[in-house]
Formats: C-alpha cells, sequence, structure tokens
C-alpha cells in the first residue's frame, strides 16, 4: 500500500469486548492507522434485515445499528 494513502477507516460489528479493543488500540496506536469517530454495533437487526430484504431503516428505524449507519453516513459526507 502506498504510504501517500490518505483514507481513514471505520469499525464494524463492534461488540465491545476486551480483544476487540485491544485490536484497534494496536492499530492506532503502533501501526498509526487514522479511524473515523464512527463505529458500527453488532446486532441482529443487520441480519434480520437482510434475510428480509429490508432496508435496516424500514426494518428496525430506531435500533441503535440503524442509528450507528446514519452517523456513519453523516460522517463520511463530512469528509
Amino acid at each position: 500500500m502506498s504510504k501517500n494513502f490518505n483514507g481513514k477507516s471505520f469499525a464494524n460489528k463492534v461488540e465491545n469486548k476486551r480483544s476487540q479493543r485491544n485490536i484497534y488500540s494496536d492499530m492506532v496506536q503502533k501501526h498509526d492507522w487514522d479511524f473515523l469517530d464512527t463505529c458500527i454495533s453488532k446486532r441482529a437487526a443487520v441480519e434480520n434485515a437482510l434475510a428480509l430484504y429490508k432496508p435496516l431503516l424500514k426494518h428496525k428505524k430506531k435500533n441503535d445499528v440503524t442509528n450507528d449507519y446514519m452517523d456513519l453516513a453523516k460522517e463520511l459526507l463530512e469528509v
């Protein structure tokens, strides 16, 4: 990968487990990865919406993961 790459990463399917925190901490501290502020929670609503062929916003409008995706979209528009 080029050293001039200016992209940012985001965390997906976050469960807030110690192992995940350690991995993300390692990525930021040791490897200097740049992360977006928004991360996507791991929730069953995503898999259920996919199984039903429904957009997540129509399947579970008030679910935390729906809000996560909306926040990510807003943050990406600002980048």
